[in-house]
């Protein structure tokens, strides 16, 4: 019987529960701990102290098999005690569900083969107005602001590799930070046979560049007039 295997990068959480259910002593310690019918990850080693915005790096990989076992994962936050955990309490929990009723009712093809919620990649580098301007230039620019589900039929391998290096990375600065991968990247060269498929993944390379380059420019222009808007504002209040 196949297995699917379900992997979560990281997991960032904020929480109001009180730490201790039984005295309230203040500021939690939590753990993260996952389980699927296949197995369990996370656990008490990993607490972050003091914390109501606990953030868990992971990577988690559970298992899901079997039209007779519910497609769900478990998360429970819980708050460490000293000693053997028989004093921790559990804060919160939800579960995610990975059926097909759950697909459907996201909008994810039966057809793809991976599916992820990507993060706004500007929207800590530059204001709220800016933001505004921006996000409805174009689709692209929407998506760089805002983030939104990405779903994939398939994944070109260079891509599959640039995804895992940002995992690995989290980079403060996107753009720059996918340029230099790129540019760090050897294409292995073509002795002999068909070079097509190098062909096509230098140009996909090539347009990833190039629209990169014409985000940040729209980004740039945007910012500048904003600053020649408020200059102006000031000239007009001097008068």
């Amino acid at each position: 019987m196949a297995t699917k295997r379900v992997t979560i990068s990281s997991v960032e959480i904020t929480t109001n529960v009180a730490d201790n259910q039984r005295t309230n002593r203040g500021t939690p310690d939590p753990y993260l701990i996952l389980r699927s019918h296949r197995g369990t990850r996370g656990g008490r080693e990993d607490y972050q102290a003091n914390t109501r915005t606990p953030s868990f790096p992971g990577t988690y990989v559970l298992g899901l098999a079997g039209t007779r076992e519910p497609e769900q994962i478990r998360l429970e936050l819980w708050d460490y005690d000293r000693g053997s955990g028989s004093g921790d309490d559990r804060m919160e929990d939800t579960t995610i569900t990975f059926d097909s009723e759950a697909r459907d009712a996201a909008g994810i093809p039966e057809t793809a083969t991976h599916f992820c919620w990507a993060n706004p990649t500007a929207s800590h580098t530059m204001d709220s107005m800016t933001q505004g301007y921006f996000s409805i230039t174009t689709a692209s620019a929407a998506f760089f602001v805002y983030g939104g589900l990405a779903i994939f039929k398939e994944i070109n391998p260079i891509l599959e590799q640039l995804v895992t290096a940002m995992l690995l990375e989290r980079p403060d600065n996107v753009p720059g930070f996918i340029l230099k991968w790129l540019n760090e990247q050897r294409v292995p060269r073509v002795e002999t046979g068909d070079s097509g498929e190098l062909a096509q993944l230098l140009e996909e390379r090539a347009n990833l560049e190039n629209e990169i380059r014409a985000l940040e420019a729209k980004v740039g222009n945007l910012e500048k007039k904003d600053d020649d808007g408020g200059a102006a504002a000031e000239e007009d209040d001097e008068r």
